[in-house]
């Protein structure tokens, strides 16, 4: 594999050599034009290396743009001139010659200095860039998940919360229905536990945690509470984030079910299209619909993390109908790399 000081390396001896090759065609070759050659290029590569030696030691890059030009410019000619120094001089020491000093050839050999600044400074500015996006973007995955891990721990507590508060509910009315009550809640506290750790949970896991939740709010509730399942057998195994239904079914309870004096339905729905998982929590109401729309922690922490999650790839939407509230998610099949 190339690294970057090997294709830096590659450039320097293909670009040098070919620019000065160019001056062997229609000229016969001989052993002592093809020596010029080579080392006018050798001469070339150590000096455009020591440039860039210049550029980064004294952080010429880092500059305004006023001053990155006037150093290229000036960094150019200085160079320029050295290379047509150390050619004449060794010509002289080689093969005795002594040419007259010529403008033109240092004006072209600062210029091909200036071209070699220009693609540099360019591949330089490339790379600055690149590497000042990527880091946003993991300092971006970074914060997300900081955020993420700051909605779950906010969420665990209040969900138990909602839970035990059912139960005192229960303490006084009948204190073997709370025993019962608290065997479920063990359960739930043990997923709320061991899901903690975890990015996404099965939907047949999710489904466990909202069964035990829901026996709870039928010990208290009682023929007040009915619940309905329609879960196509083949979406169990699919993996979403934790207390994404829970989160519906607890809100379906909180600002639905707990408002009515007649018996209610909550009905959990979850099927599959080609576009993904849809989850729908229908529940009844009652006549003071405004009730059944949450602006608590629960729904508000459930758009974030969905929004955290998904980008725009996820919708919620949450809405009243005849005396029915409709919650429903639409997600995109889990992949690893969505997390």
């Amino acid at each position: 594999m190339l690294t970057k000081q090997k294709i830096y390396w590659l450039l320097q001896l293909g670009g040098w050599f070919s620019l000065f090759s160019i001056g062997l065609i229609n000229r016969e070759l001989t052993s002592e034009l093809i020596l010029k050659v080579v080392l006018l290029a050798a001469y070339a590569i150590a000096l455009s290396h020591l440039l860039r030696y210049v550029l980064l030691s004294f952080q010429l890059l880092n500059k305004s743009n006023t001053l990155i030009i006037i150093a290229a410019l000036t960094l150019s000619i200085v160079f320029g001139n050295l290379l047509y120094g150390v050619r004449y001089v060794s010509l002289l020491l080689m093969y005795s010659e002594n040419a007259d000093f010529r403008l033109i050839d240092v004006l072209n050999l600062s210029f091909y200095f200036l071209v070699w600044q220009i693609i540099y400074v360019g591949y330089f500015i490339t790379e600055k860039s690149r590497t000042e996006e990527l880091n946003a973007l993991q300092l971006m995955a970074l914060n997300n998940e900081i955020e993420l891990r700051n909605l779950r721990s906010q969420l665990n507590p209040h969900f138990m919360f909602n839970a035990l508060n059912s139960v005192r509910a229960l303490v006084d009315e009948d204190s073997k229905k709370a025993k019962q009550a608290v065997s479920l809640i063990s359960n739930i506290l043990r997923y709320v536990l061991t899901s903690d750790k975890k990015d996404v949970v099965t939907i047949k896991e999710e489904l466990e945690l909202v069964k035990d939740y829901l026996a709870v709010e039928k010990i208290r509730f009682e023929d007040r509470l009915h619940v309905e399942y329609d879960i196509e057998e083949h979406v169990l195994n699919e993996k979403i984030p934790p207390f994404i239904i829970q989160t519906l079914v607890e809100n379906a309870i909180k600002h639905g079910i707990s408002n009515r004096i007649q018996p209610g339905k909550i009905g959990v729905k979850i099927q599959t299209t080609e576009f993904g998982i849809i989850i729908t929590i229908e529940n009844d109401i009652s006549q003071t619909k405004s009730s059944a729309v949450s602006t608590g922690i629960g729904i508000a922490n459930l758009k974030k993390r969905l929004e955290l999650l998904y980008s725009n790839t996820a919708q919620f939407e949450l809405k009243i109908t005849n005396e029915k509230a409709l919650a429903s998610i639409k997600l995109p099949r889990y992949e690893s790399n969505n997390y």
